[in-house]
């Protein structure tokens, strides 16, 4: 949280207040969706280290439901993500909104954070896709914790 620079992106500020109190465990969820370039995955990740990194997983969401389909169908695990769905620690799905919107990649997305609602464990979602475009049983359950980012692109700053 240190390294974030709240001057650069003021819009960005209850953010930095949400993914604080979830690493803290005053708030259970934080969904930030906004821009590219606001800080929304520096944020997340700082909440991460602040939480543990031992105890915390990272996951671009594109690549998680990669490992899933990997560890579901060459493997033979009957159910990779079960410990996503009840475990206390820490997830932070980044980019939601990127994988290729097949059903299965719906409902494999869907089973998990519906969980992690149900049991108010704590979760990070990122998304640059504006809401409508994010499954309206996600948005209405993490609704608490959205946070809609604003601001310039800090990438593109010289």
């Amino acid at each position: 949280f240190e390294s974030f620079d709240r001057k650069r992106n003021l819009g960005m500020l209850a953010a930095f207040k949400r993914c604080a109190q979830v690493c803290s465990g005053r708030a259970w969820c934080a969904l930030l969706i906004g821009d590219y370039g606001t800080g929304k995955t520096h944020l997340a990740i700082a909440a991460l280290n602040a939480w543990g990194r031992e105890r915390g997983i990272f996951w671009k969401v594109p690549d998680f439901l990669d490992w899933l389909r990997r560890m579901t169908f060459e493997r033979s695990i009957e159910d990779p993500a079960a410990g996503y769905r009840s475990d206390p620690f820490l997830l932070v799905l980044d980019d939601l909104g990127a994988e290729n919107p097949t059903d299965w990649a719906h409902e494999q997305l869907y089973r998990l954070l519906d969980a992690r609602q149900e049991w108010r464990l704590p979760t990070i979602l990122t998304a640059n896709v504006s809401p409508e475009r994010i499954d309206g049983r996600l948005l209405s359950r993490y609704h608490e914790g959205l946070i809609i980012c604003k601001g310039a692109d800090v990438r593109r700053r010289q």
